[in-house]
């Protein structure tokens, strides 16, 4: 085992018991406090350090990432993970509060097409559930806290209506996470909240006159090119949530130039895939879709049971019928889809 020694500038607490003082202390329970301030200096490598980590390890997309409406990336659990590594930091969660009502019945906003239109509808579900997480980062080598955060999700989130009660509890770890994290590893100028922190029209949207100011019109050519990537995103099963929250600015009013090249920038990387993947030789019929093939969707759609999983591909089904382009294809790919899902 590991010690360390006191010396004239330093000396040691227990972390248990709370005890200053001692000659000698084990690693595994113990911390250093120092009395005197860290240089300005060793500050500036730390938030040098990080700087670095995010130009050179992490990666838009997937450990950050840009949501129109707003000015900084937002971080991403694989980033927040990241960071902890590289400094040494473990997180410990504690559930500070929690209601979970098993046989409560309730009914939240949702949607039915109905010969081929997107009409409103009340959904059913049992099951609502909440959590309240504390997150605190502890530094493996010392044991020392470095920071504390709290995050919180529930049922009646969008998106998450359906959602087991372990799924809103990880939700709400996640969130506690992201901001631990940035306090602790002097990152909070970098980034903001996560994803998935952010909700419909009010942030993604940009319907805050925040993110209004100085912001020019969107131009024509800019939204074209959003909807064509937006398509090709949804046709190859990109995020649901992407595809969603961006399908909702583009029925928003007010859509300016930064948050379109914004949306063009998360865009792009989800359909490069497609691009690489499709052969130039392979047969496909890009013709409009048949009423016989949309009427088959939309039943199958109105058959599909009430799951989470299904709520997914319910969703990416919707942003896609409702756009324009609606081909053969697709809609054959997405008629086999569903039938499976039936089956199961």
């Amino acid at each position: 085992m590991r010690w360390f020694k006191k010396d004239k500038e330093t000396e040691t607490v227990n972390l248990d018991t709370g005890e200053i003082g001692g000659e000698l202390i084990p690693v595994q329970a113990t911390a250093v406090v120092s009395r005197e301030p860290i240089e300005v200096e060793q500050v500036g490598e730390m938030v040098a350090y990080v700087e670095k980590m995010k130009v050179d390890i992490m990666k838009h997309g997937r450990d950050y990432m840009v949501i129109p409406g707003t000015k900084k990336p937002s971080l991403l659990k694989p980033g927040a993970e990241k960071l902890c590594f590289a400094f040494h930091l473990s997180p410990n969660y504690t559930i500070l509060d929690s209601n979970l009502d098993y046989l409560k019945d309730w009914e939240y906003e949702g949607s039915e097409w109905i010969d081929r239109q997107k009409v409103p509808k009340m959904i059913k579900t049992r099951g609502f559930f909440a959590y309240t997480v504390d997150c605190q980062l502890v530094h493996r080598q010392t044991g020392a806290i470095w920071a504390t955060a709290s995050g919180a999700c529930d049922s009646g989130e969008r998106g998450r209506e359906v959602s087991p009660a372990n799924t809103i509890l990880k939700m709400a770890q996640k969130r506690a996470l992201m901001a631990a994290t940035t306090n602790a590893t002097f990152s909070s100028d970098l980034f903001t909240q996560d994803i998935e922190d952010y909700k419909g029209n009010q942030s993604v949207a940009g319907d805050n006159k925040a993110s209004q100011e100085g912001a020019y019109p969107a131009s024509e050519k800019q939204l074209k090119y959003v909807e064509r990537l937006l398509k090709q995103a949804s046709d190859m099963g990109a995020d649901t949530k992407i595809i969603t929250d961006c399908d909702l600015w583009m029925q928003g009013k007010q859509r300016n130039g930064k948050q379109a090249s914004n949306w063009i920038e998360i865009l792009m990387p989800l359909t490069k895939a497609k691009e690489e993947k499709k052969s130039p030789t392979e047969p496909r019929d890009y013709s409009p879709a048949s009423d016989s093939h949309l009427d088959k969707i939309t039943k199958l759609l109105n058959e599909l049971p009430d799951t989470e999983k299904n709520a997914g591909y319910k969703k990416r089904c919707d942003t896609w019928l409702a756009g324009e382009g609606v081909n053969s294809h697709t809609a054959k790919v997405w008629i086999e889809a569903l039938e499976k899902l039936e089956k199961r």
